[in-house]
């Protein structure tokens, strides 16, 4: 099952692809969350997937599904356990214990062992965050998270549903992020 139309241009999926580093915010819903991932088929650049809905195997049989390039792709995996299982996602760290801090060095420490040169972090879903850990520690993590992948040297690619962010993580994306693009109606 390919995505046969393109919703998003594909001149602004190159641009983000090719970018080394910078905040970039997809403002997306459940029937269109997979069209960002599209950027994948733009870059070989390691990547780094922090799905917070689905598990990592889920989410990459959909990605796969949808035709997108997954060489180099790892993820964090916070709904799943650890079980050394053969159907578990090779290029898979699982987090047990969801804290918005573990989260984010772990984060960090994938990122580094990815070696130098461009990478891309993808946090989908990111408004689901909001109600666990409330809405001043998801800025405090959105903002610790864009700070430090910019200094090594990573695109960060939130994808959340606008209808379900409050207005100061919207304002501050607004203010943050190098490109919001709204997905068309």
């Amino acid at each position: 099952m390919h995505l046969t139309r393109k919703i998003i241009p594909e001149k602004i999926l190159s641009e983000i692809a090719h970018t080394p580093k910078g905040l970039f915010m997809f403002k997306t819903d459940s029937r269109k969350q997979f069209h960002p991932y599209e950027i994948l088929n733009y870059t070989n650049n390691h990547t780094l997937i922090v799905p917070l809905k689905r598990t990592a195997t889920g989410t990459h049989k959909l990605l796969d599904q949808h035709g997108y390039n997954l060489t180099n792709t790892h993820f964090i995996d916070m709904l799943s356990k650890h079980i050394g299982s053969g159907l578990e996602h090779k290029n898979t760290t699982h987090i047990q214990n969801i804290s918005l801090k573990e989260l984010a060095g772990e984060i960090e420490r994938k990122i580094k062992d990815f070696g130098p040169g461009p990478k891309t972090l993808f946090i989908d879903d990111a408004h689901t965050l909001i109600p666990h850990h409330g809405v001043i520690k998801t800025l405090r993590f959105m903002d610790y998270i864009s700070r430090s992948m910019a200094s090594n040297f990573t695109k960060t690619i939130i994808l959340a549903n606008n209808k379900k962010l409050p207005k100061e993580i919207s304002k501050f994306l607004f203010t943050r992020c190098d490109e919001v693009i709204e997905m068309p109606e």
